[in-house]
């Protein structure tokens, strides 16, 4: 009997994690939200191979 190596398969998901914490101020957030998401959007309409993404948010 041969020991056949295991194959695994790795997804890799791109994700953001946004705390809002006393850092910033609300606005200062939300800006940089609103730019982000802005980037997000393009990358996912230009990039054939960008096809999944997850919004971790606590804002």
């Amino acid at each position: 009997m041969e020991n056949k190596p295991k194959k695994h398969v790795l997804h890799v998901v791109s994700n953001t994690h946004r705390n809002r914490e006393w850092r910033h101020s609300f606005q200062h957030m939300r800006i940089n939200l609103v730019e982000m998401m802005d980037r997000l959007l393009e990358i996912c309409e230009t990039e054939q191979d960008f096809k999944h993404y997850h919004l971790d948010s606590h804002i």
